[in-house]
């Protein structure tokens, strides 16, 4: 495995209590994540970011990694739109009190009509679509990169919160429009044939996997120094 973690989370017993407005080893660790996302840009002439989160398996804290990675953007003054791609069981926006949606509600987004997704003045989500009947269809489909192209005028990061890669195969498309993969991992979670199995995938598709954030790390029990 040779590519870099771009960040260590810490282990936080509750998440909803974090303030990323003021100063604590959480809002450092996603600080330095963010620095470290930046150094990865490849194109400086592209003025939208499309990264993509994805993990092995469920349950990484991967929806949650993504509000908080996109909360941070936000504050820094970047204008950041969370997409949630995980069309069997995203929840982000059940999380923050907004509907899914339908595939054409979706296909009717655009640059002008963004009010209802807004959720602070520079952080916007765009909930689950639901009811699909075909999923592959839905992202081949000669309207959604369009959708995309509108949105990128507007937001200086596009975040996709996808499903594990392991699990559901329309992950691999989403990763295929990223200009950044990333896959967060979990401290005690995901083993190590699970880490390189979803690298393979990585490589199947032929999309580079651009780092690794570690999350929820706790120190281990008797762990003296710093």
């Amino acid at each position: 495995i040779t590519q870099p973690i771009l960040g260590v989370v810490p282990y936080e017993d509750n998440l909803d209590l974090i303030d990323l407005n003021t100063e604590g080893r959480y809002k450092s660790a996603l600080e330095s994540t963010v620095v470290n996302i930046n150094s990865l840009q490849v194109n400086e002439n592209k003025k939208t970011q499309i990264i993509a989160l994805t993990s092995p398996t469920p349950l990484n804290g991967k929806s949650t990694t993504c509000k908080t990675l996109a909360e941070s953007l936000s504050l820094l003054g970047k204008k950041v739109l969370i997409i949630d791609a995980d069309f069997k069981r995203g929840g982000l926006g059940k999380d923050l009190n907004i509907s899914s949606i339908s595939e054409k509600t979706f296909f009717n987004i655009s640059s002008t009509n963004l009010d209802k997704y807004r959720l602070t003045d520079n952080l916007y989500l765009i909930p689950r679509v639901k009811g699909l009947a075909n999923s592959f269809q839905f992202i081949y489909s000669q309207r959604y990169p369009e959708v995309l192209e509108d949105l990128s005028k507007v937001f200086d990061y596009i975040i996709f919160d996808t499903a594990p890669l392991l699990s559901v195969a329309d992950t691999s498309i989403i990763l295929q429009k990223a200009d950044i993969n990333i896959m967060i991992i979990r401290h005690e979670v995901n083993k190590i044939a699970e880490i390189k199995q979803t690298i393979n995938m990585f490589n199947q598709i032929d999309v580079p996997l651009d780092g690794f954030i570690y999350n929820a790390y706790a120190k281990p029990t008797g762990y003296y120094g710093y």
